[in-house]
């Protein structure tokens, strides 16, 4: 990432941070940088931001600041699907995973970023077609049995190596990031978002009789 000239908000749908959103128009300002903001969003909110549609937001935004908690980074995250663009998630209340700073902490972090003070961590997504429908995940893709249909059988065979079979009435196939949502209610691992692992979780009585494969 070079220098910042263009800079795009996503806000909580409730939640403003007026106090954040001060912070990164000031910075903007001192450096003749651009904000950027979806019309819904920025029109709850009287700033200097400009509203322009996604798909403008995502192509001209050389980073992205997401207010609000997990939700908002997920919904940010999805907006940019598959592009390498930056994310800063600022974080308004409640504990979160996905957002990495405070919003006391924003404007010094917009410093350290001027000051190419920054890592960039990746995250993995699950791409999966789902009912004839493509689906990208953050989290975790949910395989849930039909009730009164008795247990699903479910196999795993990634790069197309038996892996596992097994019956449960559903699987949460999760990445790392997604380990602790709803793999991790299903009693699934916690693991850090920095390992590049997808966690696949039976839930259900059946997951007992679950068969390793393997190739003799």
């Amino acid at each position: 990432m070079g220098m910042v000239g263009t800079v795009g908000l996503v806000l909580h749908p409730q939640r403003d941070s007026k106090k954040a959103i001060d912070t990164i128009l000031r910075w903007a300002a001192d450096k003749g940088a651009t904000v950027l903001g979806l019309p819904e969003e920025v029109g709850r909110i009287d700033c200097s931001a400009v509203p322009v549609d996604a798909v403008a937001l995502v192509e001209r935004a050389d980073l992205l600041v997401g207010l609000g908690g997990d939700g908002t980074m997920l919904r940010t995250m999805r907006l940019l699907a598959g592009r390498p663009t930056p994310i800063l998630g600022v974080n308004l209340g409640k504990l979160g995973f996905l957002a990495e700073i405070d919003v006391d902490e924003l404007a010094g972090t917009l410093s350290a970023i001027d000051r190419h003070e920054y890592t960039i961590e990746p995250r993995m997504a699950i791409r999966s077609v789902v009912a004839g429908v493509p689906v990208t995940a953050f989290n975790d893709i949910a395989l849930v049995r039909i009730p009164g249909e008795g247990l699903a059988g479910v196999s795993v065979t990634p790069s197309g190596s038996p892996f596992v079979s097994l019956s449960a009435d559903a699987v949460i196939v999760a990445t790392s990031t997604g380990s602790t949502a709803y793999s991790f209610s299903a009693g699934g691992p916690i693991v850090s978002p920095r390992v590049e692992a997808v966690l696949v979780v039976p839930q259900g009585p059946g997951s007992s009789r679950a068969k390793r494969m393997s190739r003799s």
